[in-house]
């Protein structure tokens, strides 16, 4: 059974009685999200007594390639995180919990990395990225990271800061051309930033 749903920037922590879930759209260009309990039916279009809690994606292209996370764990216990590192046509890159896994949409074939390192994550982001200087860090230091973004800002737009074991320790969501991603609560060390903006991604190295 369900106790509560909470949704951040659509993606949905599900608490049940004895796991705990993450739903995770990652693919939100294109579409529309409709995320609430509904009645459930049966084969027959019989209406239950009860409802499930139900994402529901919707494009609103002609053409959209779709990917949605489900991680759990036992209850009270954080389920395993998971993000687009990158998408290069039909090869696309996910991190999770700090390894990467590359699907390749044509053959349907995935390989996972489980030794990613940032210099291994750092290679694979920066051999896709976009060569045009669509987003620029104008400063980054112990409290912030200042970004500058010179596109069109495509919904989904995302920043995720990498640690030094592959982990995306912050993402956030790019709405505005000027965004802020605080790091109050990250150690000094070597970080990775990676923006993606619609079909362009662009990598940094960051030292705190």
């Amino acid at each position: 059974m369900m106790d509560s749903v909470v949704n951040i920037n659509n993606t949905y922590k599900v608490k049940g009685d004895f796991t705990d879930m993450v739903i995770n759209p990652l693919t939100t260009i294109g579409v529309t999200i409709d995320a609430k309990n509904k009645s459930v039916l049966t084969r027959d279009q019989t209406s239950i007594a009860y409802t499930n809690f139900v994402v529901d994606l919707k494009k609103t292209t002609n053409t959209w390639m779709n990917a949605i996370a489900f991680s759990w764990n036992d209850k009270n216990l954080t389920p395993t995180d998971v993000s687009i590192v990158s998408k290069n046509g039909n090869v696309w890159i996910f991190n999770i919990g700090g390894k990467l896994l590359t699907y390749d949409w044509i053959n349907r074939n995935a390989t996972l990395n489980t030794t990613a390192t940032l210099n291994t994550v750092a290679t694979n982001l920066q051999g896709i990225s976009n060569p045009i200087p669509f987003v620029r860090v104008l400063s980054s230091g112990q409290k912030q990271i200042d970004l500058l973004i010179d596109n069109k800002i495509e919904p989904g737009a995302t920043a995720c800061l990498y640690s030094s074991n592959g982990i995306c320790m912050k993402r956030t969501n790019i709405a505005y051309e000027k965004t802020q991603i605080q790091l109050d609560d990250c150690y000094r060390g070597l970080y990775l930033l990676n923006v993606i903006n619609g079909i362009q991604s662009k990598t940094y190295k960051i030292i705190l």
